[in-house]
């Protein structure tokens, strides 16, 4: 099927309503509309060839897939209505470039796959939760953001989680998703590979929004931003960050922790902290545990100076294969112990002034400096 309106629009199955359509399969559908709207729905597959148009509406009863680039200015939103098995959405020829993208599956074991050769643009995502759906999303050339406040909701959906991997590839760009009305909702994590990775949302209470996967190791080569207001943060594979990875989960906990973690700086704010690296753990001032703290490292434990201190609310432990050093950076109101194989140097602390009058405690082999004023 091959269809050219140089000067208008192409609209193919009573695009403007949902009770009629083109019947059986479209295996190659070529439209050229470039300063007008391409649309088409169809009751069974989409197969979409070369597409050139100013925006692009595509609705399908069954699968969404390509054979050629799509090239479209605005707006362009892909849809599988079938709501009784698993359908997909797969988008991923290197050369596509959208404005704006919207993806809108109608079971929860289908499969999202898309390719943008520059950025990559949510603008709404809407995925069923409660099944194995997974979510694939990759810019070869730019970033990929959400924009508009139009739910970009990633593996579930705002009531019901999923299992399925969602998978983000910024191959030359960063990743950037704070929308407020954006999230991450699958028990299996996000996989993401970029510059700086930044996920900001809101979340709800009681869930947690999961780093890495099972599937492949998680990397900012930059920096690595994570928060959620009513929620938790996790993670269920390797994350990495070339950078500052700062953590922000002020209603929930913040519990990171197997092989394969590691991060330039550590910055976090959370009810609980559990954080485990696998080498040198530099935590940043401005840090706070308002419950309890459990840090480990493979390294050396250290505070690096970066305006304010480091605070816990209740009991810290520190272990490290290392040293640990505490500089006069650290406040903690309960107690605090300390397990190293090198050197715990814990002279410039005061147990008065920053243990809140606890004495802390060595388990460490290590040799041990402690407070001036510890017994």
């Amino acid at each position: 099927m091959n269809a050219t309106a140089p000067a208008g629009s192409i609209l193919l199955g009573a695009t403007t309503n949902t009770t009629t359509s083109v019947t059986g399969n479209v295996n190659a559908f070529i439209a050229s509309a470039p300063t007008g709207a391409v649309a088409i729905m169809g009751n069974n597959n989409i197969t979409l060839g070369s597409i050139n148009a100013n925006s692009l509406t595509v609705t399908a009863q069954n699968n969404i897939t390509q054979s050629a680039a799509l090239n479209v200015f605005g707006t362009a939103n892909f849809t599988t209505l079938n709501a009784t098995e698993g359908r997909s959405i797969t988008l991923t020829n290197n050369a596509n470039n959208f404005g704006p993208v919207g993806l809108t599956v109608g079971n929860n074991t289908s499969t999202i796959a898309i390719t943008e050769n520059g950025t990559l643009n949510l603008r709404r995502v809407t995925m069923l939760g409660g099944g194995n759906s997974t979510f694939t999303a990759t810019s070869l050339n730019g970033d990929i953001i959400d924009t508009l406040f139009n739910n970009v909701r990633l593996g579930g959906n705002a009531t019901q989680t999923g299992s399925g991997v969602v998978t983000l590839t910024a191959t030359n760009g960063n990743i950037l998703l704070d929308d407020a009305t954006s999230d991450i909702a699958t028990t299996s994590g996000v996989v993401f590979n970029a510059k700086d990775v930044t996920f900001k949302f809101i979340g709800t209470a009681g869930s947690s929004l999961t780093l890495g996967a099972v599937t492949g190791p998680s990397q900012a080569t930059g920096n690595l931003t994570v928060e959620t207001v009513a929620g938790s943060i996790n993670n269920a594979g390797a994350v990495t960050a070339g950078g500052t990875a700062s953590f922000t989960a002020p209603s929930g906990s913040i519990l990171i922790g197997q092989s394969g973690v590691g991060f330039g700086s550590l910055r976090f704010l959370g009810q609980q902290v559990s954080i485990s690296e696998g080498g040198n753990m530099d935590i940043l001032t401005g840090s706070s545990s308002f419950g309890p703290a459990n840090l480990v490292s493979g390294g050396n434990i250290t505070i690096v100076p970066a305006g304010g201190v480091v605070s816990f609310g209740s009991t810290v432990n520190m272990t490290a294969t290392g040293n640990i050093t505490l500089p006069k950076l650290i406040q903690a109101a309960g107690l605090l112990t300390v397990t190293h194989t090198g050197t715990a140097n814990l002279s410039a602390l005061s147990v008065i002034g920053d243990l809140a009058g606890i004495a802390p405690v060595s388990n460490g082999t290590g040799p041990y400096v402690k407070p001036p004023d510890a017994p």
